[in-house]
């Protein structure tokens, strides 16, 4: 009887642990990077290489903030340190970034389509745009990417462009960060705004 009693309380044991750890691979199943901020990029027909590509010496952060809140509310907004900042700048130097100019219209039907995505923004200390690469937006539903970079005269350029792997890589690993600290809710509201 005894040696039963023992039998029965290891089973329930084992059920317990089993359950625990059903509950918590569930956990961070639910604080994995939504697809609806998951990066990617698609060839493009007619796209050249863009010669030129330069950023302002003045730049000293990338803030990134999502189009809108995935499904299940979270959305995300955070900066990078200067040095992430100079290694996706150097991404951008180093490799070959093909894309074609598109009116502000081609963005715009994307941006009725795709509500899901990023945009990336070049600026100094100040939240100040230069002339060079301004900003990137990524619509990942659609897998369509525009940079728009500002000329020495104001006028701003827009390309639609192919996102090489490594910068695929690097947005999707720091977004995946941020996200995680949200625990799948829209946490960077209270990040955002928490008293001092």
């Amino acid at each position: 009887m005894k040696s039963k009693i023992i039998t029965l309380c290891l089973i329930l044991s084992m059920g317990i642990f089993a359950a625990c750890g059903s509950k918590d691979s569930n956990k961070s199943e639910s604080i994995k990077l939504s697809n609806e901020f998951t990066v990617e990029s698609k060839e493009l027909d007619g796209a050249v290489k863009l010669d030129n590509i330069l950023f302002a010496s003045e730049i000293s952060k990338v803030k990134v903030s999502a189009l809108s809140a995935d499904k299940k509310g979270a959305s995300l907004s955070y900066s990078l340190e200067q040095e992430e900042t100079e290694k996706l700048i150097n991404l951008f130097q180093k490799e070959d970034i093909r894309g074609i100019e598109v009116e502000q219209s081609d963005y715009n039907d994307t941006a009725m389509r795709d509500s899901y995505g990023y945009m990336v923004e070049f600026v100094d200390s100040m939240d100040r745009f230069y002339p060079g690469v301004s900003r990137l937006t990524c619509f990942t539903t659609a897998d369509e990417n525009y940079l728009s970079i500002i000329e020495e005269g104001g006028s701003t350029k827009l390309y639609k462009i192919e996102l090489t792997e490594d910068i695929i890589s690097f947005l999707n690993n720091a977004s995946s960060e941020s996200y995680k600290e949200s625990k799948g809710r829209a946490g960077w509201f209270n990040k955002a705004f928490k008293q001092k």
